[in-house]
């Protein structure tokens, strides 16, 4: 999965971080394109450039959960892990699915490590649920 097992949690959040300044600068000036065109009546062009902005991630959510719900775990822990780490989507959900799949893999030491990315981007209504997880996680890897 694209470097998981490798990659550190310091690692990984500092690349994802990059990418999403990356797709927010790209985001930024595309919707200052949109704003040209739509100034010059060009709202069909506009309309389009702004679609194209928002639906790679959101596609690519909807890819893995295809996958998941057809029982292809591993590609849909894939999946989910491209979004984050390569389209820097750090949407919540992208995280809590990929640490479901990965449960339901067995795989908890790349569980942990999602857990510990997720804390990092996480707002902080959601801390507390993690900081839980993680606990519960260090329980389970101890006993294996």
């Amino acid at each position: 999965m694209i470097g998981l097992e490798r990659i550190s949690v310091e690692e990984a959040i500092d690349l994802i971080e990059n990418r999403r300044d990356e797709r927010r600068e790209r985001l930024e000036e595309r919707n200052r394109f949109a704003m040209e065109l739509i100034g010059l009546g060009r709202l069909k062009e506009a309309k389009k450039l702004i679609e194209e902005s928002t639906s790679e991630q959101l596609t690519m959510f909807a890819r893995a959960e295809d996958c998941e719900n057809c029982g292809e775990l591993e590609e849909a822990a894939k999946l989910y892990w491209h979004n984050i780490f390569v389209n820097g989507a750090d949407a919540s959900a992208n995280f809590k699915r990929l640490m479901d799949v990965l449960e339901l893999l067995n795989r908890c030491d790349c569980e942990m490590k999602v857990a510990k990315i997720y804390l990092h981007f996480a707002d902080r209504y959601e801390i507390g649920a993690i900081e839980n997880k993680i606990e519960e996680l260090k329980g389970r890897l101890a006993s294996i």
